[in-house]
Formats: structure tokens, C-alpha cells, sequence
């Protein structure tokens, strides 16, 4: 999986200032709720099979165009406020997704 995150600026000030070595010890969402109090609440996903650009399929290890899921989520905080917007690239070729509602 290859993810790529676009946070809301202004309800997390000064985030730069977090060590980068934490991010590697405790989830992002973990992080957002010590520092800022921000939960997630609520998802929207829209999947999508696309085909690998060079880019995503040199990271995933794959060839251009193989196909991949494409997960667009927005994430909406317990005041119903979207904080975050993540787009993931998904190789499923040695495993499957499961979605449990």
C-alpha cells in the first residue's frame, strides 16, 4: 500500500514540530487525538481499479499499468468536520481485501 495524506492545515498548528521519528512509533491518528484532540468519527471511501502509473508502480513493485485498487477517503472528525483527505494505492496481487460493514 502507497498512501499519501493531505491534512487540514489550520487544526494542526505547528505540526511540522512533531519529531518525524514519532510517526514511525505511533500511528497518525494517535498523534492527532494527543495533540490537537481530533477523533475520527466517520469515513467516506470511494474505490476505484485503476492502472499503476510509473511512479506508484516503481513503489509497489510492479509494472506500469498493472492494475491497483485506488481508496479515496475523507475522514470527518467527532464535531463532523473533514480533517483529513488520504488517497491509497493498493497492489492486490498476493492477497484480497475484506470489508466487514
Amino acid at each position: 500500500v502507497y498512501s499519501i495524506s493531505w491534512l487540514c492545515a489550520g487544526m494542526l498548528p505547528d505540526f511540522e514540530r512533531i519529531p518525524h521519528g514519532r510517526f514511525g512509533e505511533q500511528p497518525l491518528y494517535s498523534i492527532m487525538e494527543q495533540e490537537y484532540g481530533i477523533i475520527i468519527r466517520e469515513s467516506a471511501e470511494l474505490l476505484s481499479a485503476v492502472r499503476a502509473e510509473a511512479d506508484v508502480a516503481e513503489l509497489l513493485a510492479l509494472k506500469e499499468d498493472d492494475p491497483v485498487i485506488l481508496s479515496k477517503i475523507i475522514n470527518y472528525t467527532d464535531r463532523k468536520e473533514s480533517c483529513e483527505y488520504r488517497e491509497s494505492y493498493i497492489n492486490t496481487s498476493h492477497f484480497s481485501l475484506q470489508r466487514s460493514f
